[in-house]
């Protein structure tokens, strides 16, 4: 998974240039809101798994991209995106309710950078309001924070992520667009502990943003 990573990062950082330097049709992005992960799964290798309910945290990110086509209805672009989601509650499975007199599991939360090579299909039929679909791929830094025992560890991993997304677009002038999207986001099982722990967790986000045209 490291490896992939490593390969990941490098095709990623090889494509900007390309898009920031060879394209007509380049454009910035920045959007924020709101990002809810969904309920996940623990494991801890020797003492069993729990549930996981998080909390409602942020999101923002920015992108380089540019417009395919004479139309323009097609978009490629390289985003950096992070959110942080701090767990709720914690409903025990099979954990032992406490392990030397001290909690198993009192807090964790988890911050998450991901780097997302996107694409975009537009969909305009000649006014100022247009909507898209949207889906990406990449990788995803994961640093989490968990106190076991009364003990804080900080941990973190890189994992493989990819997101699909829905959205609708307004132009205010022709080169300003402001939108919003719904945006599905997964990522492979993240390790910490030293890899005795494994937590799996998607994410949903809504966002508001602004594209501007170069």
């Amino acid at each position: 998974m490291k490896k992939f990573a490593v390969c990941a990062a490098i095709c990623f950082f090889l494509v900007l240039p390309t898009i920031s330097f060879g394209a007509s049709g380049m454009y910035g992005s920045f959007n924020a809101g709101l990002a809810k992960s969904a309920d996940g799964n623990m494991t801890i290798s020797g003492l069993g798994s729990a549930e996981l309910e998080y909390d409602t945290s942020f999101t923002v990110g920015g992108a380089i991209g540019y417009r395919l086509g004479e139309s323009g209805d097609y978009r490629v672009e390289g985003e950096v995106a992070y959110q942080n989601n701090e767990v709720d509650r914690v409903e025990s499975n099979s954990l032992p309710v406490d392990l030397g007199g001290g909690v198993i599991l009192s807090s964790m939360e988890a911050s998450m950078l991901t780097f997302l090579l996107n694409g975009y299909i537009d969909f305009n039929y000649g006014s100022a309001f247009s909507w898209f679909f949207t889906g990406g791929f990449g990788f995803a830094r994961i640093d989490s924070e968990m106190t076991v025992d009364g003990v804080t560890n900080d941990e973190d991993d890189t994992v493989f992520a990819y997101q699909l997304g829905v959205g609708a677009g307004y132009a205010v002038t022709e080169t300003v667009t402001l939108d919003c999207k719904y945006r599905y986001l997964s990522t492979e099982d993240f390790n910490i502990e030293g890899g005795d722990v494994e937590v799996a967790s998607p994410s949903h986000s809504i966002t508001a943003g602004i594209r501007v045209a170069f």
